[in-house]
Formats: C-alpha cells, structure tokens, sequence
C-alpha cells in the first residue's frame, strides 16, 4: 500500500489488537497517551454543558437517561469511546501487552514535552528533534469528528501547557473518588495527575 518506512495510524483500537498487527507485521510500534480518567470525564461533561441548547441526544427526560451527572458518568464509563478505551486498555494490563507498547501520560507530554519526545523517539529507534517549538504547535491535519458529535472537537493548542484540572469543581469531591476507585487498575500503573 506504501513504499514508506513508516506508517501512522491513531486509531485506539491497535494496543488490543497487538497480537494480530505482530502476526503480519512483527513487533510494532504502538503508543497510546494516557489521561487521568477524572479529567476525561470532566472534558466529556464540560462539552456536554457547552452545546447547552443542542441535545446530542444524550440527554432523554422521558426515559430518565442520562438525566444527572451521576449517570452520565456511569453512560460513559460503558459506551464508546471513553468506557471502551479505558475497558481494552484494562484488557492490555492484563494480557502483559503494554510490555511491548509506550505509554506516555498526558500531564507528562504537556509539564516535560521534550522528554516526553526523547521517551518517543528512542521507543522507535531514532534519533531525538531537539529544536521542537512548544510555544508554537501548528495544527496541520483535521481530522472529521462529526461522528462524536459534541465531543468530537479536537482543535489543538497553538502552546504545550497542562490547563489546571476543573474535575472537583465541574464533578465535585464524591464523583470524582468514585472515578479513582473505580479505575484504581489505571491509578496503580500510571499514577495520579496533580489535580
């Protein structure tokens, strides 16, 4: 399909499918970010706030779904793609693929973003850019998110910073214990943000 030496692909699906990407093309590559699960949960709410009048339909008054913040939670922790990521990158843990695959923690990419990169570039085997501008990321590619409705608006920051964490004030206190215990696997591997 391409006489390139390399090939990208973001979807999240890879990590889980290791096995069989190695079956017809062995040891690949295969990095997957990893972001406190409070913050996510808080992003997917926030948007959910921001569309304000639009009802993506998740929202149904008449059957009671998703009425509270409670069960948007809970929807979200079973349904594509917040509770289906997080439920393969358990699955990963479990199987001993993250061996094989870099992991690089959010918080880690946007306080360090250099060695967050030089973690990223030995991980494939070449040699480190060290002349990157992190006050100045371009966004070359867009991507079409429509199918993720509300909460497919991926518009990248023109500068690398982490955003202080708004979980305690948009979950509160006792729903975001809940996420860490809930996800406690995830906390024990790759720790905790500082929010």
């Amino acid at each position: 399909m391409t006489d390139k030496p390399w090939l990208l692909d973001k979807s999240r699906g890879w990590g889980i499918h290791y096995p069989f990407l190695d079956a017809f093309y062995p040891n690949p590559k295969i990095i997957c970010m990893v972001r406190d699960p409070v913050d996510i949960f808080c992003s997917m709410e926030r948007n959910l706030r921001k569309a304000k009048l639009r009802n993506p339909g998740l929202v149904k008054p008449e059957k009671m779904l998703n009425t509270s913040l409670e069960k948007r939670l809970d929807y979200w922790s079973n349904s594509d793609p917040v509770g289906l990521a997080l439920e393969h990158l358990q699955d990963i843990l479990r199987q001993g693929i993250d061996q094989q695959m870099l992991f690089i923690r959010y918080e880690d990419l946007c306080l360090h973003p250099q060695q967050a990169l030089d973690r990223f570039y030995a991980y494939l085997g070449i040699e480190s850019y060290p002349h990157h501008d992190f006050n100045k990321v371009e966004q070359i590619t867009q991507e079409d998110d429509r199918v993720y409705g509300i909460f497919g608006d991926h518009k990248i920051n023109s500068k690398v910073s982490l955003e202080p964490s708004q979980a305690l004030d948009i979950l509160g206190k006792s729903l975001c214990d809940k996420i860490r215990r809930r996800y406690s696997w995830l906390y024990e591997r790759f720790g905790r943000s500082h929010s």
